[in-house]
């Protein structure tokens, strides 16, 4: 019952001033803090190659005719999971962003896997045709605020023709955030193209 009334009664406003912890960013989202495997196989681009370029995109991933990952592991600190445990299970979720293309002239496609403590949540290929638009993919994953600790993100991709060089698909802008649950969270990917 404690935690429908939660449910219920709390705006977004007021669960952040209960629980300081909310819209919190887990992802380190520079160069060094990922890691690339094979490295070989990855490329990074300060100005997207191949596709439309903005401020909004400060460098990207780049892969190229063979899976290829970036990820990074993220533990959380002690503070926050001591504030994590006054929060009752089925309030809280991570939200994955990330913004993806292809080059002009490749198809691509990419697959990614997140995993909560022991939980993995994985997304089957996407197929990315050939052009220069970015998109942006969201989805939201349960967290049981009670035991989480630790988050893994690992992000693959390729091109679709076997070429040298890197074609592959594009990964820019990661950001996993932890939300509270509203009404935009649900169980269903949002693939939006950006508009400049």
């Amino acid at each position: 019952a404690h935690q429908q009334n939660l449910l219920q009664l709390f705006s977004l406003d007021t669960f952040k001033l209960i629980y300081p912890i909310y819209l919190t960013e887990f992802i380190l989202n520079d160069v060094r803090s990922f890691r690339c495997n094979p490295r070989n196989m990855v490329q990074i681009e300060y100005m997207p190659v191949g596709c439309n370029s903005s401020a909004s995109i400060n460098f990207c991933f780049a892969t190229s005719y063979r899976w290829s990952s970036i990820s990074q592991d993220i533990v959380l600190a002690e503070r926050v999971k001591h504030s994590l445990r006054r929060v009752p299970d089925g309030i809280l979720f991570l939200k994955l962003s990330f913004w993806f293309s292809s080059r002009f002239d490749q198809a691509t496609e990419f697959r990614y896997e997140l995993s909560i403590d022991d939980e993995v949540f994985s997304m089957p290929r996407y197929l990315n045709r050939a052009g220069n638009v970015w998109r942006i993919y969201t989805k939201y994953y349960p967290v049981q605020s009670s035991t989480f600790s630790n988050i893994n993100f690992k992000w693959e991709g390729k091109d679709q023709s076997f070429w040298a060089g890197f074609y592959g698909a594009k990964l820019a802008n990661v950001s996993i955030t932890l939300v509270a649950r509203c009404p935009e969270v649900n169980e269903v990917a949002l693939v939006e193209e950006v508009t400049w």
